[in-house]
């Protein structure tokens, strides 16, 4: 062995030893210290004024020199109708039946971000969006002016009836929702008032006089998640109680007295040309309120652009509650079911499958 190893080995012997003798002994540690942390998850999205969207799309001026026309009516950064629809100047935040988060601003783009939202497989939460007193602007962060004019509009607060169950860290792409009073609730104002029942906006608020209101607005099945906002047609409503109104839009100006400032016209029963629909509570109402869908059209008819029809739609289910509730409704196709893909073969391989975990979107299960 070469003398510079033995010396080399000895130092380290003689280091290791010194360190065992003048090092005292580890103090014990007490485990009571020490606690699980609680798993909690972020939720994240964006409010926009789903009237307004429509009313943009609605009225959007079409380039006869674009072939492809307007653009379809998608909840996509750089979609104008998404962008100046989008709400800045708004609270959000998430109530369950035992916990409330805390409150979220908007940004200029309409963004939203709550935090330390408790993580569990079953307690469902609905999005609450409150404005500002500083007050709600819609399109702050676009940097182009809208082509359509929009009425001034005073916002109330809105429930959003989408339920959200937090199971994973992060649930993302939230849709809120914020309704003012110049789309639904003033045609529902003009509609009660013409019928005998004299009603302003605030009355529609004012729990001594309705137990509510609940906006359902039923869409054509979408090609991906909740992003695409064509309106279904054709499609029947019956809620479990209180008032069913149908609502149908118009340009502003041409739908008769009764027509609201951003265009929407309110009429007690009917099928709705839009799929959007109103109930109105009556006062003292509690428990759950449940509205059926049925698409009217016949069997065996052709198919729609959104796939077979009769469209399949779920029924509404929601905690009754004072004020104003909105839910976005999808329907899905009809018809037989569709075949299964093929499966590989030796002498094929097929390309690999999108990913089917949806759990970023934190759906009921």
């Amino acid at each position: 062995m070469k003398i510079s190893t033995v010396i080399s080995s000895a130092l380290f012997l003689s280091a290791a030893l010194s360190g065992c003798m003048t090092e005292e002994p580890p103090t014990p540690v007490d485990t009571n210290l020490y606690t699980d942390m609680p798993r909690v998850s972020t939720v994240n999205g964006y409010v926009i004024d789903p009237e307004a969207f429509f009313a943009l799309s609605a009225q959007w001026p079409v380039d006869p020199e674009d072939p492809e026309g307007p653009p379809p009516p998608m909840l996509f950064n750089g979609m104008p109708y998404f962008e100046l629809s989008s709400v800045s100047g708004a609270n959000v935040y998430l109530a369950s039946g035992t916990h409330q988060t805390e409150r979220s601003a908007t940004n200029e783009r309409g963004v939203w971000q709550v935090f330390n939202v408790p993580t569990t497989e079953t307690d469902a939460y609905l999005m609450h969006t409150e404005p500002l007193a500083s007050g709600v602007h819609l399109g702050a962060g676009v940097p182009f002016p809208s082509p359509v004019e929009l009425p001034e509009s005073h916002y109330v607060a809105t429930t959003t009836l989408r339920p959200i169950v937090p199971s994973v860290p992060l649930c993302q792409y939230q849709v809120a929702t914020l309704v003012s009073d110049t789309g639904a609730l003033a045609a529902l104002a003009n509609a009660r008032t013409s019928a005998g029942t004299p009603t302003t906006v605030d009355d529609l608020l004012n729990p001594g006089k309705t137990g509510g209101v609940v906006l359902a607005w039923v869409y054509a099945p979408s090609f991906l998640a909740d992003w695409f906002q064509f309106p279904a047609d054709s499609i029947a409503a019956e809620p479990s109680m209180g008032q069913l109104y149908s609502l149908d839009w118009a340009p502003p100006g041409v739908g008769g007295p009764d027509q609201s400032p951003m265009g929407y016209i309110a009429s007690e029963g009917g099928v709705s040309p839009l799929g959007y629909y109103a109930v109105v509570l009556p006062p003292g109402a509690s428990g759950e309120l449940t509205v059926q869908f049925a698409d009217t059209t016949p069997e065996g008819g052709e198919p729609g652009p959104f796939g077979p029809r009769p469209y399949f739609i779920p029924p509404l289910s929601a905690p009754i509650q004072p004020g104003v509730s909105m839910a976005r409704v999808f329907s899905f196709p009809g018809g037989d079911e569709e075949e299964p893909p093929p499966t590989s073969t030796d002498d094929e391989e097929m390309p690999p499958s999108p990913s089917e975990d949806f759990g970023v979107f934190c759906f009921p299960r």
